[in-house]
């Protein structure tokens, strides 16, 4: 299932500069390139945290670092505030091959992103 999420609460702030998703190959031991469409897959990663305090308590949450994926190339750097376009998550949940005990987790994808 994918869900939208609406970033207008939150502030985002790039912590590593983008980089194209990559993986081993099983059988090679090659390291290759995620591909969506015959497009590379970009990674952002950003600090995610709520924009204002809590208006009962006037603490900040906690954020998190989260992984964003997109085709379209992002033309920011690490240090930078951003949005996404069309940021949805999803979850997963896979057998891990080597002990046999499930994964799980979310995944985030964007079509877009832009430095503020």
């Amino acid at each position: 299932m994918k869900l939208a999420i609406d970033t207008r609460p939150y502030k985002f702030r790039v912590s590593e500069d983008p980089e194209v998703k990559t993986f081993v190959d099983a059988e090679t031991g090659e390291v290759k390139e995620v591909k969506r469409d015959g497009k590379p897959v970009w990674v952002v990663t950003v600090f995610m945290k709520l924009a204002d305090a809590d208006p009962e308590t006037g603490r900040k949450a906690k954020g998190a670092e989260i992984k964003v994926s997109m085709t379209s190339i992002p033309e920011v750097e690490d240090g930078q505030l951003v949005d996404f376009g069309n940021l949805q998550a999803s979850e997963w949940e896979f057998k891990d091959k080597t002990t046999g005990e499930p994964r799980h987790g979310l995944s985030f994808k964007a079509s877009s992103v832009a430095a503020l």
